[in-house]
């Protein structure tokens, strides 16, 4: 079972939206970030695999 990562601690979610944000920096095309870090916020940890490597979270 997944958490949302609204649902963890608040310095965990300001490690993960860091690392997001770093990512969506480096991407080759423009995104909004902080549209995505919204999306983010509202994924489970297990969608945001892609994104981060997620296992120092779970």
């Amino acid at each position: 079972m997944s958490k949302y990562v609204c649902q963890l601690p608040d310095e965990t979610q300001n490690e993960i939206i860091a690392e997001c944000t770093e990512v969506f920096k480096s991407l080759a095309y423009s995104v909004n970030i902080q549209e995505e870090i919204e999306n983010v916020l509202n994924s489970k940890l297990s969608d945001i695999s892609d994104t981060i490597d997620i296992s120092k979270y779970l």
